[in-house]
């Protein structure tokens, strides 16, 4: 009917969670008592940042990230195109990672 995946991650927490698609409009009952019992088992292992990741979410998920005390963090935004491509990309000129030099440009375009 349902799965929960919990994650830890080197400073953070991951959750997932997957429903079948016969049960997918029972969300708002199964989804407290799944995001409960791993907010739960986050809290039993010390606690700590956590992301609910949801692929198309709806208001059934914001209002259920509001029962349990999630707020929304940043929206991931999938980008798609068609093969082939009809016109050449253009020429990008790259070169590695400079210590020392590169970090606040990484850190801001990393952070959008």
């Amino acid at each position: 009917m349902a799965y929960c995946q919990v994650s830890r991650g080197n400073d953070s927490w991951s959750l997932d969670i997957v429903v079948s698609p016969h049960h997918r409009y029972e969300m708002s009952s199964i989804g407290p008592e799944l995001l409960g019992e791993a907010l739960r088992i986050i809290a039993s292992e010390g606690g700590g940042r956590v992301h609910w990741w949801v692929f198309e979410p709806t208001a059934m998920h914001a209002d259920l990230a509001h029962q349990v005390g999630l707020i929304e963090g940043r929206t991931a935004i999938q980008m798609r195109v068609g093969l082939p491509i009809s016109a050449p990309a253009p020429t990008i000129t790259t070169r590695p990672f400079r210590v020392g030099q590169d970090e606040d440009a990484w850190l801001r375009v990393n952070n959008r």
